[in-house]
């Protein structure tokens, strides 16, 4: 990035030099070849300029998808918690898995959450809006027509570490 925001510099200064020397130019042909070189540093800057927002938006991106995965980890944690003491005797199934979903469902904020479904039939386990917990959601349909829990697994399953990214459309 400081690269990039040097050489965005470097062709300011030819910019500005440019306009001066053709500004200051009693010859015209001297004036048009500043002009040109004006244009070029002009354009140099742009491409700069949108270089830089690119890889900008490239490393926020892989930052949230970093963040995402802390997320996971943490709650596959809390998961395994209870799955271990459902393991050592200490909770039944039933309460291991009662009290792992609401210990998920309460890191729900205001627009995130999580949703945890039972990849045997799609039920959603654990869900944003409560009234979906229970029901079967294969979680509709992508662009390209296949089921949205399929291009999960086959995500998931090209990972080795069970993570994996899918982007979908949807509405707001």
């Amino acid at each position: 990035m400081v690269s990039l925001v040097t050489r965005s510099g470097i062709w300011f200064a030819v910019l500005l030099l440019a306009v001066v020397a053709s500004a200051l130019a009693k010859d015209g042909g001297f004036a048009i070849h500043m002009a040109i070189c004006a244009l070029a540093a002009l354009i140099g800057m742009i491409v700069m300029a949108l270089s830089g927002l690119f890889q900008l938006r490239q490393s926020m991106y892989q930052e949230r998808q970093a963040q995402i995965v802390q997320l996971l980890d943490v709650a596959s944690a809390q998961l395994k918690y209870f799955n271990d003491l459902e393991t050592s005797g200490k909770l039944t199934r039933e309460e291991a898995q009662a009290r792992a979903k609401e210990a998920i469902t309460a890191q729900r904020t205001k627009d995130n959450y999580f949703i945890v479904r039972n990849v045997a039939d799609n039920m959603l386990l654990v869900h944003g809006t409560p009234s979906r917990v229970g029901k079967i959601d294969p979680g509709g349909k992508t662009e390209d027509g296949r089921q949205v829990m399929d291009v999960y697994k086959e995500e998931i399953a090209k990972n080795r570490n069970g993570k994996g990214f899918v982007t979908l459309g949807a509405v707001r």
